[in-house]
């Protein structure tokens, strides 16, 4: 409705407001209250043996740009702008192990509804790789957590984003 391609024979003007009255810094304001929200997530097609894998405790990546491989899985490379091979490209990332990249505790479920006990999510990342994967620590009272602790996949019968847990790697494992 709004975007088509330029012409040679085009003349750029100013922009023309889309909206009656465009969002500024000034008029911008923040309102309390919540949003109920309600989804249903799938994996995609790069997603499905991504997912898989990590139920088994395995990290696939894509290959494409050379040879670094993006986490998670990638049907299309943005920097060359191509369509990936999801099983010709498939990599599997050197053992399990990764690295906390940043860490938060939750208090609600998606519904807003308080937990029995907080949950840890993390981000990690994966030696070797471009990109980061999201799930739930495992952690006992007393454990110290700080952003760039090892962490490892912890294989579950169960498949998707909502099942992927971490538990914290000890020195000797």
């Amino acid at each position: 409705l709004y975007f088509r391609p330029l012409r040679d024979d085009d003349e750029v003007g100013e922009p023309e407001p889309i909206k009656p009255n465009e969002l500024t810094a000034d008029s911008a304001a923040s309102f309390p209250g919540s949003i109920p929200l309600s989804y249903h997530y799938t994996a995609g097609l790069a997603g499905a043996k991504f997912y898989e894998g990590l139920s088994k405790g395995i990290i696939y990546g894509t290959a494409c740009c050379g040879d670094v491989p993006v986490v998670p899985p990638a049907a299309f490379c943005e920097d060359e702008m191509t369509d990936n091979d999801l099983e010709a490209q498939a990599i599997e990332i050197d053992g399990s192990t990764g690295y906390v990249l940043g860490f938060t505790t939750v208090f609600e479920d998606r519904r807003g509804h308080l937990l029995d006990r907080p949950e840890v999510v993390v981000q990690v990342g994966f030696p070797g790789a471009r990109g980061s994967v999201f799930g739930k620590l495992d952690v006992e009272d007393g454990d110290m957590l700080v952003v760039g602790m090892a962490v490892a996949v912890i294989p579950t019968d169960e498949v998707g984003p909502e099942h992927v847990r971490f538990r914290i790697v000890e020195e000797d494992d």
